[in-house]
Parts: C-alpha cells; structure tokens; sequence
C-alpha cells in the first residue's frame, strides 16, 4: 500500500511539476523585448520607447517621421497578429488561414471590395499624406523583418506574417469605416414592411427619431416620398422587390459581415462647467468588443511640439481619440446615411448588358482570386476566380450571395468610394493647436462618418460630423431604388459646413450619443437610422446636476445605468402587470424599482424581459416570425416606436388580428409578456424572484481569436461575467435581441482628460496592450474596466519616468 501512495504522490508531483513548468513556459514563450536596443534603419535619431504597469508604451522620437515609424514598429511588437487578422478579413483572405469554411466571408469581402478601393485610394494620396503613412508601413515591416519575438499565434495558425504596404492600412480604415455609415439593413427592413402592408401602414412603422434640443422636427416618415393617388397603390419606380426575396434580403442585410456597428457616448464640458477652470473631455466608443485584447492600441507620441496620448486602431497610424499639449477629442457615430441599394435590370437581349430606361450598357467585369488552403492541393492551397459585375451605381451584391436566389440584380453605392481625398485627415490630434485648426484637418476625412467632439487648452469646444453624405432626390435612401433611367439619384455631396455641427464656443456643453441631431428646419435628409434619446435625455439630466464637474463625476457618469426609457413606462407596465394575479408579484418589484440597472437589481430583470417581449406580442400576428425578428433585431428601428405605443394604446398593431372575438388592449400584451417572461426566468433561475438578479441573466465574456469555441475557450479568454447597464443606459451593455444573456456591443474605452491635468488622462480599455497570448498584459484591464478602478495614460514626462517599467532604445 506505501508503494501506491508513494507512487501517486510522485505522479502528482510530475503533474504539478509539468502544470508549473507548462505555465512558466507558456507565460514566457510570447513576451517581446522591452528593455535594451534594437535598430531600426530609416530613423535620423534614436527612439526611446518608455512601458508603464499596463505595458502601454510612450515613444520619444526627434521628429514627426521618426516617430510614426516607431508607432508602427511598436504597434507590430504588441499587435500583428490582431493586425494580421483584421487585413486578412479586410482583403478577403481567410480561406488562406481556415480553408472553405470561411468562402462566405471572403466572397463579401471581395465583393464589397474595401482592399480593391484601398489600392485605388492609395494612388491619389498627396505627398504629405503619403510619407507618414509610409512611415508607419516601414515601421511594422522593420519588425517583420527583424524576425525576432513574432507573436506565438502565427506559428498556432500555421501563418507567417505578410509584408505591409499602405494599401493595406486604408483597406482597414475603410472595413471599420463601413460600420460608421447606417441605413443599410433600415433600407432593406423598410422595403419588406412596405411590400407587406402597403406605404400608408408601414408608415405607421417608420422609426421615430426624436431630437430632444430640436422637438419641432417632423418625423421622415411624414416626408418619406411624395404621396399618390393611392396611397398603398406600389410605385413600382419606387418599390421593385418582390416579398418572394424577403429571406434573401434578409440574409445579406443581417449577415454578421455588416454588423461592425459602432455606437458612442462622447461630451465635453467648458471651463465654466468644469472644476479645474479648463475643458474636461469624455468619451467612450461603442462596439462588439468580445475579442481580446480589444478594438484600440493605446499609446504615447513626442516629437518636438507634439504631445499626445489616445488609441488607434492597429493598422492605422497617428490617434483617433485621445488628448494632446493643445487639443483632446473623443467621437460617436453620426449614423449618417451613406450607402443606398439600387434594383438594375439585365437587358433581356444581352445578358452582359445593363438597362438605363432605353439604353444598353455593359457591366464592368472584375476578377478576384482566392487562395483557399486545401490539404489535398499540392502546395496546400487552391486557386478560385471570383467574377463581379458592376453598374455606375456600384457592385452587384445579388451574384455571389447564395442566400439570393434570385434573378434581381440589386447594386450597392457607398460615398467613400465616389469621394476618396488625398489627405486622410486622421494626424488632427497630432498636428492641430486648436478646434479651429482641427476642423480643418477632420474635414478632409471621407471614410468614417463620426461625430468628433473637440476641446482645446484655451477653453474652446466644438462638434463636427465627418464622412460624405450624398444630397439625393426626394425618396431616395430609405428603400431600395429601381433604376429606370440614366438619371443620377444623388445630386451631388453636402457640404462639410452643412453638415450638423457646433462651431468653437467657450461655453456650456456639448455632447453626442448617436442621437438624432438633426434640426427642425435642416434642408437635407442625412439619416433615418438613429439611436433612441435615452441615453443623451440622461446626460442632459447629468449636465443639469451640479454646477460645475470634476473628472471623477464623468468617470462615473460612463457607469451611470440608470434608464430613462423605463422611468418612462414602467409604470404602464406595473399598472398592467397588476392586474393579474400571476404578475402581481414582479409588479410589486417594478413599482419599487429605482430604474438603475445595477447586477444585484431584480427590477432590471423584469423589467427588460418584458419589455424584450411585449414587441413580439405586438407584432408577430401580423408580421410572421422571421419578418419581425428580423426588425426587431435592428433596436434602433423599433424602440421609440413602441414606447409611443405603450404611452399612448392607440397603435393599429395592438389588437392581434388572429383572435376574432376579441380586441386586445396594450394591457392585455404587457400581462402576456409578463407571463412569458416570468415562465423563462422560473425555469432559468427558480421560482423565488429574488434569484432574478440582472447579473444572473445579463453577462460578458471575452474570447481568445485562437480559440472562440471548444475546451480552453474560457482559460484563454475570460469567463462570463456579470454587467450592469443596457442598451439604454450611459454604461452600455446592449445584447443581441434574438441572444439576451450575451452582451454584444460595449464600451471598447474609457476616457477622461482634463486639460487643466498636463500629468495625466483617466482612461481603461476593455482588454490589454498586446494580443500575445498568455502575455500579463493581454488581458489585464478588465477587472479595472469592470469594477470602475482608475487607470491612467501619463502624460508628463515626469509622470511617464515615474512609472516606467521598462525602457528600449530604438538605435538608428
């Protein structure tokens, strides 16, 4: 028996022995040099790369060439395989790493054609725009070429890493950018809707988007198109799908490749508001922030006159938020309508050809070849031509999806791609000394449409809206437009000037969360497709609170979770909910529910899980399961809607049409809703409603890009865990409605920058410096994220040796 025992403890010995020394390995295996030297040619003095406790690293270069480069240098040390990645999806390329199984991705990719867009931008850049560009590519193709310290991934994914150029860098500037332009799937949710019930119903469908500092303005809906004789008579001009192409539409629209939302809460306070005497920033970008080591590479720039500290997105050089010696900005997405689909008609004589009306015209033809790796190929790779068309509008879209079965051959036109500019307008942060002078750098930018939110060190605050929007023809951009004739539907781009903003001013507030800023007497239609008011009526409650703010106070007003929307209804919910025996009791809890949505409240529960509900009660009688899902997976479309209807019971869609001796109330909708959501919650967490704790059933987890599914997926990425706030809270923490428990869409950063504190900014990211897995520095701010724990971006050069943990010398 002494023999067993002594032989189970030498097992578990050599287990713990293996365990430790597998850790230690691991642990080790993907760190980089930090300390010491290393050259990098090209550079006309030495570059000194300072890392704080985060890893994030401050670099000190002589001048604004040298510096870039060693951006691109860094960013490659802590992020080429995220940036590997992020390429090979923006070009079309990840049947290279996955094979056949990501063809579909690829296919849309290449027919979207954001690296074929790139090339072409990519030859009209001026001089100066061309040279830091370059200069970040030699910086990343310098580390490349060094051969040393390539992160652990690419020999797990059996890649080697790809030489840049610029092309490469606007082809992910313009995949993120796609995400920054609306109305897409609005268009293709409008289109089905209409088909379905006819114009004058679907009105009653249309999206409200309320403009709390403009109420006066008439829905777009009231001007959607100029009316007919009969109304629900289908313009076929107008209207040219058939509703036997709704899944296919449906399919395209709701693909997860055109989902690269980006949502925002960003506002700035002047020096009379603020309790330093100078302009504090805040900002907190929106998105699917899921996989580690999240979205933006925070980093330090000085050369000269430049001081700055922000994030980027790897592969794109300079800042893109952040705070400089002068100037410090945050943005949201201006959901501006950038994008329209057309219905083109193949001439029936020749199938090459396209109709204009009368006229005859060929598409052009593009071939693109993937390289699929194949284990049966010789070289482990097979080739594959990939044939598009294109019309004058733009890509045909309909050829390669497989979900469109159909004969239509429907394009899509996107602005960037008409109005590419030799200036990317992305070095403002850098460059300019004030939001005067930054203006004029931002609006040279074409690829994202953002509302970039400014403050500079004299006091100064203003807002602009980048991108290109097209001034169209009455009608067009809200549904897909049947081409009939040669008649260009955009009229032309409107002017930067013209575009909603605030100019420079030194006083009050100003502040933007995907709202609906457009003015009651604006002469253009720019978007359909806004987010609810919730969000900015609770920072205008905020801003109302005290008379002056500290940094802490917007700090924590990025955590604020209290909703709006449901101080708004919750009582028509209790009201209803009272009336049934059933309900009473999470009734009770509602009716004493502070509207906060805290992990530990029982009244986020019910109340979400109702409110998630009842739209399907509202509508799926008349819709059908896949068409109301499919609108009601688009939030935006539907959520002010439906609290009209809650607040006023008028709404023609309450009464389900397939009960015929009875007419249902809202009420009547509110107790089913409330039936189904206390039945999904009972079996989820038990009878006893004290257990339906909204960290229960709201949660994040974040994902290792090696390893999204399967044993090891939550040792290499992060366990669920518990998050308060909602889409329609400040703290955002919005979920995919057909997935309620997986929060989707987050704040991908934090940041607070006061310009009265030239020592430091407040800022955490959703994740970590690097994408080296098992590196401490992938992952470890999220506990800080989460728990609201402050960290910070240095910015005196003090403040930066201070906390240095290490320091490399990049040699000339």
């Amino acid at each position: 028996m002494k023999y067993i025992k002594r032989g189970l403890i030498i097992i578990i010995l050599l287990v713990v022995i293996v365990a430790v020394g597998g850790y230690i390995y691991l642990n080790q295996s993907n760190k980089y040099q930090v300390d010491g030297t290393i050259t990098l040619d090209g550079i006309s003095k030495d570059v000194t790369v300072y890392r704080d406790e985060k890893g994030m690293p401050y670099i000190y270069a002589n001048n604004y060439l040298d510096l870039i480069k060693a951006q691109g240098f860094i960013t490659a040390q802590d992020r080429l395989f995220q940036m590997q990645l992020t390429r090979m999806f923006a070009e079309g390329r990840l049947t290279e790493l996955a094979g056949e199984v990501a063809k579909p991705l690829d296919v849309r990719a290449r027919t979207m054609g954001y690296a074929r867009n790139a090339r072409k931008h990519a030859k009209i850049l001026n001089k100066e725009s061309r040279e830091v560009a370059q200069a970040y590519i030699d910086g990343i193709n310098a580390f490349i070429k060094r051969g040393k310290n390539i992160p652990l991934e690419f020999k797990l994914a059996g890649l080697k890493p790809d030489l840049w150029s610029i092309e490469h860098s606007l082809a992910i500037m313009y995949y993120m950018g796609w995400g920054t332009g609306s109305n897409l799937k609005t268009e293709v949710i409008a289109q089905l809707l209409i088909e379905k019930f006819g114009l004058e119903r679907f009105k009653t469908l249309y999206p409200i988007n309320t403009n709390l500092d403009s109420p006066n303005r008439l829905p777009d809906s009231l001007a959607f198109r100029p009316e007919t004789k009969d109304s629900t008579q289908k313009d076929s001009s107008k209207i040219a799908l058939k509703t036997t192409h709704g899944q296919q539409l449906m399919a395209f629209a709701g693909d997860d490749l055109y989902r690269m939302t980006w949502g925002s809460n960003n506002w700035t306070v002047s020096s009379e508001l603020s309790a330093s005497g100078k302009p504090i920033m805040a900002s907190d970008p929106h998105l699917d922030a899921r996989t580690l080591p999240g979205v933006m590479h925070a980093v330090g720039l000085f050369a000269g006159d430049i001081r700055a500290v922000g994030v980027t997105v790897p592969g794109v050089p300079g800042l893109l938020i952040g705070r400089s010696k002068y100037l410090s900005n945050g943005l949201t997405n201006g959901y501006l309508d950038v994008k329209d689909l057309y219905i083109e008609t193949v001439d029936p004589a020749n199938s090459k050809n396209y109709l204009e009306g009368e006229k005859s015209i060929p598409f052009e033809v593009i071939t693109e070849t993937l390289k699929i790796k194949d284990k049966e190929a010789e070289n482990g790779f097979k080739e594959e031509k990939l044939t598009l068309r294109k019309t004058k509008r733009g890509i045909v879209i309909s050829d390669h999806l497989p979900e469109m079965k159909t004969k239509e051959v429907m394009t899509l036109r996107w602005a960037a791609y008409e109005n590419m500019g030799e200036n990317l307008g992305i070095d403002f942060l850098l460059k300019a000394k004030s939001v005067k002078e930054a203006k004029e750098y931002i609006k040279e930018t074409s690829i994202i449409n953002n509302n970039f939110t400014l403050a500079d060190v004299d006091g100064n605050i203003g807002w602009y809206t980048t991108g290109r929007v097209p001034k169209r023809k009455p009608g067009v951009g809200r549904i897909p437009w049947k081409v009939t004739s040669s008649e260009d539907t955009w009229l032309g781009i409107i002017p930067f000037d013209s575009l909603p903003h605030k100019d420079s001013q030194t006083t009050g507030w100003i502040g933007n969360a995907n709202h609906n800023t457009v003015k009651a007497d604006y002469p253009y239609y720019i978007s359909n497709y806004y987010s609810p008011y919730y969000r900015y009526a609770r920072l205008k409650q905020l801003m109302k609170s005290k008379p002056k703010f500290t940094v802490d106070d917007h700090w924590q007003y990025q955590r604020d979770d209290y909703n709006v929307l449901a101080e708004k209804i919750t009582p028509t919910l209790v009201k209803a909910l009272k009336k049934n025996q059933e309900t009473q009791a999470m009734a009770t809890i509602l009716e004493k529910w502070d509207f906060h949505q805290k992990i530990e409240s029982v009244g986020a529960t019910i109340f979400q899980n109702v409110y998630r509900i009842l739209p399907q009660k509202i509508y799926k009688d008349e819709m059908g399961e896949e068409l109301m899902m499919f609108m009601l997976d688009s939030w935006y479309f539907w959520q002010e809607r439906v609290e009209k209807m809650l607040l006023e019971d008028k709404a023609s869609w309450i009464d389900n049409v397939l009960t015929k001796d009875k007419k249902e109330t809202i009420e009547d909708l509110i107790i089913q809703a409330g039936l189904q959501a206390q039945k999904e919650l009972t079996q989820k967490y038990g009878a006893d409603l004290n257990n339906w704790t909204w960290g229960k059933d709201h949660q994040i987890a974040y994902i290792n890009p090696i390893r999204r599914n399967g044993i090891g997926k939550e040792w290499l990425g992060v366990v669920p865990r518990p998050m308060a706030g909602s889409g329609e809270t400040l703290y955002r923490s919005l979920y995919t409605y057909d997935k309620p428990q997986e929060i989707s869409f987050s704040a991908c950063l934090r940041m607070v920058a006061d310009m009265a504190d030239n020592d430091k900014v407040l800022a955490v990211i959703n994740g970590g410096t690097t994408a080296r897995t098992f590196h401490p520095h992938q992952k470890d701010q999220i506990e800080a994220y989460a728990t609201g724990k402050k960290l910070y971006w240095w910015f005196s050069d003090q403040k930066i040796k201070e906390n240095a943990k290490s320091t490399l010398v990049l040699k000339k």
